[in-house]
């Protein structure tokens, strides 16, 4: 597939060079119709040198529009992750430090190519193919410590230091074909079918050796783990919309989505007579999912400046999952009902009161689902199938003028996702971490937006929101609260310079939130940036420095005292002040706006896989 997209990329870059002695030929009456386009390419370096670039093509004539858009990274980046965590393990406690630092090189190439055809004037006609192929390796050092005991019976301590070398290649191929008929103003019907596939292939490699001077050496431990999991995702929707009177709009829809997950893991280790696989830790599993979802939405305007919207939509699961000799592990059938409200008014020619009630289904993505384990760290595990949707309900206010905008909202949320849920094993009160639902989580925001001009040439956009949180779970029959207020603050500077320089500051400061059955610590960022616009339409030229300061490490704290619980885990995963060179062309006829990306019936399912 990396061989079709490059070839496909050629083939843009051709079109575009030519596209600028097309563009004349083209319309000359009309500006909706032509050629236009914009190409793009950077460079930066952090810790290791990166680059990318883009293309995106769009040409419409009266009967048709084509569209491309293609993209390429290539980065190499230092991440470092530490994780210091103290919890009970029979009458005793266990202490495990772990660091590692990950040198992770990946090349990502993705491409859109469509195209939309018009038979009448009624009818539209659209294509639309799609992919990707990110290719990763991650060469990752670590060092546990870990020290279990009591201080009665004493301490025993070990040291490991291993490496690992994990090598991902992730694909992504899918098609669509959307046709729209309108049979008058506002009263339209529409068909779309998408088919993706998926392919993960995840071979690690993991070697360990004792390094604990009081304790004998041992010879290393070698272990190669085989990760293949590949998906498929049917998608069918219909759409239809009719206005009731002069006042109301009718919406109705119905949509059926099938999936199919395989997840193969193959561990094997060395031993004296050489590579065994272990069997008992080996899965070779099946998702099947099927949904069925019927919708329907109201909109009334009671005048020019109030209008309301009243939704429902019910939707119809069945999931099952069945291990490599087809016994049923997972068997979960339900219906979700799930129902929205908005109201909206105008106060003069800027102003606008809404208030608006949403309920949401947030189904788990699939790499929380696949079952899989992570050897450097023992109380970390992978893979949930028994994981359950979350259910939220939101209520929401606000006022906007102009750009001002002041917000409050309340979420609840049952069965939320939490990535590092606890786990107890009730034969030994070992504590594990992996994914599962918490109880509940409830969050009240207050956001606030306000731009502030200072002088004709400098701007500011200023946010902040303040949020007080609560998250539920429940181990051993005893449900466990963690609350936190907090907020973030975001502001951006911008100056426009003479000589066509625009210099632009942007920052935010976060201060410590609830988040899963943790607190997530403060952290923040500064990024600088300089853009110069060349003369003669020959493109822009930008020069920034991202998280100037070194403060964006995500740091995540749970303690419980209940529980004997204190768990510290820093992820530093954004290399701090990365320099990076960017210039931007556009082609073609500049009154044309350069789309090459468009919703199909699929939006939804592919949250759950990228």
């Amino acid at each position: 597939m990396k061989t079709s997209l490059l070839l496909l990329a050629l083939w843009a870059a051709s079109a575009g060079l030519y596209a600028q002695s097309m563009v004349n030929r083209e319309a000359t009456t009309n500006d909706s119709l032509g050629t236009a386009g914009q190409i793009s390419l950077m460079g930066g370096l952090g810790w290791y040198p990166r680059s990318g670039s883009s293309l995106q093509l769009t040409h419409r004539q009266k009967r048709a529009s084509f569209y491309l858009a293609y993209t390429m990274t290539n980065d190499k980046a230092l991440q470092q992750i530490s994780n210091d965590c103290s919890s009970p393990i029979g009458e005793g406690f266990l202490h495990t430090n772990i660091s590692m630092n990950r040198v992770v090189t990946q090349t990502n190439h993705s491409l859109h190519v469509g195209a939309d055809f018009r038979p009448g004037s009624k009818t539209m006609v659209g294509l639309l193919v799609s992919g990707f192929a990110n290719k990763a390796q991650i060469d990752a050092r670590y060092q546990m410590a870990s020290e279990q005991g009591t201080i009665l019976s004493g301490w025993t301590r070990n040291r490991i230091d291993g490496q690992m070398l994990e090598n991902r290649r992730w694909q992504q191929r899918m098609a669509n074909a959307h046709v729209q008929h309108a049979f008058a103003a506002g009263h339209s019907l529409s068909f779309d079918v998408d088919y993706l596939a998926y392919t993960d292939s995840n071979p690690n490699q993991y070697g360990s050796q004792n390094a604990d001077e009081t304790t004998e050496k041992t010879d290393p431990a070698r272990m190669n783990i085989d990760r293949q999991t590949p998906i498929r995702i049917q998608v069918m929707k219909a759409d239809y919309v009719r206005p009731l009177g002069k006042q109301s709009t009718l919406e109705v829809g119905v949509k059926a989505s099938r999936l199919l997950l395989l997840n193969r893991v193959d561990r094997s280790q060395w031993k004296a007579t050489g590579w065994q696989s272990d069997v008992a830790f080996n899965r070779n599993d099946r998702l099947n999912e099927t949904i069925g979802a019927a919708y329907t939405n109201l909109t009334t305007r009671f005048s020019d400046k109030t209008t309301l919207a009243i939704g429902l939509r019910a939707e119809y699961t069945n999931s099952q999952m069945h291990d490599a000799q087809g016994a049923s592990f997972l068997n979960r059938q339900y219906w979700s009902l799930l129902p929205t409200f908005s109201l909206s008014h105008k106060i003069g020619e800027n102003g606008r009161y809404e208030l608006s009630y949403t309920r949401q289904i947030l189904r788990s993505p699939f790499d929380a689902i696949a079952s899989f384990s992570m050897f450097w760290d023992p109380l970390l595990m992978t893979g949930n199938p028994a994981l359950q949707p979350t259910f939220a309900d939101i209520i929401r206010a606000s006022y906007s003028v102009n750009r001002f905008s002041l917000a409050l909202c309340y979420s609840h949320e049952r069965n939320p996702l939490s990535r590092s849920a606890p786990m107890i094993n009730p034969t030994n009160n070992a504590i594990g971490f992996g994914p599962g639902n918490l109880d509940r989580s409830d969050a009240l925001t207050l956001s606030l937006s306000l731009p502030v001009t200072i002088c004709p040439w400098w701007q500011t956009q200023n946010s902040l929101a303040m949020t007080f949180a609560q998250n539920s779970l429940t181990l051993q029959n005893k449900t466990y609260h963690i609350g936190q207020f907090g907020g973030q603050f975001n502001m951006t500077h911008t100056f426009r310079l003479p000589h066509e320089f625009t210099a632009e500051v942007t920052a935010w400061y976060a201060t410590p939130t609830a988040n899963e059955f943790g607190r997530l610590l403060s952290r923040g960022e500064v990024t600088v940036s300089v853009q110069k616009k060349l003369s003669g339409n020959r493109g822009t030229l930008t020069a920034s420095v991202t998280d100037l300061l070194w403060t964006n490490q995500l740091r995540f704290l749970t303690t419980v005292p209940e529980l004997r619980l204190d768990k510290l885990t820093t992820f530093a995963l954004n290399e701090p002040r990365i320099v990076r060179l960017a210039y931007t062309r556009s082609f073609g006829k500049a009154s044309m706006k350069v789309n090459s990306q468009r919703r199909t019936a699929s939006d939804e399912e592919r949250k759950r896989v990228n």
